[in-house]
């Protein structure tokens, strides 16, 4: 039985929370187009009037992405706030999108795996290209906030920031998500800054 017409453009974002929601219990090998049309209750034909191709779907799926991804960055980047604690709420943000929404790293860090890899790959790029840049800005401020003697370049600290990320995305998604993702980067992040001397409490004066 399907489900009572809705507007295209709600229908379409019906379409990709279910891909979202699907791909995280599922796994990319589990989910196919009538499972999601299934769940939403749409006949398959249904669903390509909306999105045409497999690829449509992936395009839709990563640029949702990537909007939920920026709108949580900018919540995090409250005006205020020194810059080091903007890089921290930043990341922290990005950890807590993964958090809700598992197959995210399923998307952006399945290189070969998808079908549609080729059109997957440049948004992937695009939200990481900005995810790097807006960090790199804020350490930036951050190093002359802090009056301290910050020896590490600010591209070093952000490589190794980023590198605490996607370390602790890995392992929670290997260890079936057996911790709290958010907690256990703001722990490592933390260590980070304080290493480098934005925060204190590390051995750098």
């Amino acid at each position: 039985m399907t489900t009572a017409r809705k507007p295209a453009a709600e229908r379409q974002q019906e379409i990709v929370e279910m891909t979202l929601r699907l791909l995280s219990e599922l796994g990319e090998g589990g989910l196919s187009t009538q499972t999601i049309a299934d769940h939403i209750g749409i006949t398959q034909a249904g669903l390509f009037r909306h999105l045409p191709t497999k690829n449509d779907l992936w395009i839709a799926v990563l640029t949702e992405i990537e909007r939920l991804a920026r709108h949580s960055w900018e919540r995090a980047s409250q005006e205020g706030d020194p810059a080091v604690v903007r890089v921290r709420k930043t990341l922290l943000a990005q950890l807590k999108l993964i958090e809700n929404y598992p197959a995210i790293p399923t998307l952006l860090f399945s290189t070969g795996r998808l079908a549609a890899e080729e059109v997957v790959h440049p948004i992937h790029v695009r939200i990481m290209t900005a995810l790097r840049l807006r960090i790199t800005e804020e350490l930036s401020v951050a190093v002359q906030e802090c009056g301290r003697d910050i020896q590490i370049d600010t591209l070093d600290i952000e490589s190794l920031l980023l590198g605490v990320v996607q370390d602790c995305v890995l392992r929670w998604s290997l260890t079936g998500r057996g911790f709290d993702l958010v907690a256990e980067g703001d722990r490592l992040i933390g260590l980070q800054l304080r290493l480098s001397g934005l925060e204190a409490g590390g051995d750098r004066s």
